[in-house]
Parts: structure tokens; sequence; C-alpha cells
């Protein structure tokens, strides 16, 4: 995904690896053009692209990305992991019910709009978990 048109394909790489932050810029710069780290020069050229607000926007909307990315998975594996303890583990003496956002009393206004956003504009991030829980227990 590119983030802007006024990048190369190079520059927006390096963008990409340097968000990553598996390895140091020069490394990363010396990826993106594809070929082997030269040393210096490589730290050099990296750090004059680094002061560039353009490979700035770029390297902070790929965090952004990887970090949506990395939450959206924790939050999966969280409902699995409770789905696992509290469903298919369940002990005969809990009461098990089935809940989900509109049970929630607190729900409000604002929860609502942000709700049916999410639902309208990203609605292959859109999730409605129903949680089964075992209400001895929490």
């Amino acid at each position: 995904m590119t983030t802007t048109t006024k990048l190369t394909k190079r520059d927006d790489r390096f963008a990409r690896l340097v968000a990553e932050a598996a390895e140091a810029p020069g490394f990363c710069y010396a990826k993106s053009r594809d070929r082997e780290y030269k040393g210096f020069n490589d730290d050099f050229q990296a750090e004059k692209l680094l002061k560039n607000n353009d490979i700035n926007q770029a390297v902070s909307t790929y965090k952004k990305h990887i970090l949506s990315r990395d939450v959206l998975s924790r939050q999966e594996a969280l409902v699995k992991l409770t789905r696992i303890r509290y469903v298919l583990n369940a002990k005969e003496e809990w009461f098990t019910e089935e809940v989900n956002w509109y049970d929630n009393p607190f729900f409000n206004e604002t929860l609502e709009e942000e709700r049916v956003t999410c639902l309208m504009y990203y609605p292959d991030r859109y999730r409605v978990f129903v949680v089964e829980t075992g209400r001895g227990l929490i």
C-alpha cells in the first residue's frame, strides 16, 4: 500500500521497513535498494531520508497500520481464549448467558455512533463478538 504519491517505490519500501523496526535504518535503506548494507554511507543516507517530512509521514502511517493489525489479532486471540475457558470447558454448575453490546446499559450515544461508523466504513474490521460468560467466576 503506498501512503503518498510523492514517494518513489524505493522510498516507500524504506518507510515500510523502518516502521517494522526489524533492523536499523541503514540496513533498511540498503534493503530498500535491493543490495547489501555498505556501512556508514547507508546509515548517512537513511538518516538523511528520515529527515524528510513525507518519509516521516509514511513511517508513521505504516506504524499505525501495524499497530491496528496487532491490536485486532490480540483481541481475536483473547476472545478465542475466553471461549475455550468459559464455554468449551464450562462446569455444569455455571450459569451461562449470551451477551452483546445491546445488553450493555452504559452503551451511550457516542459508542453507538462509533459502532455504526465502523460498520459503515470498515465492515471488514467490524465484528460483533458474542461472548458467553460464566457468571459464577466473574
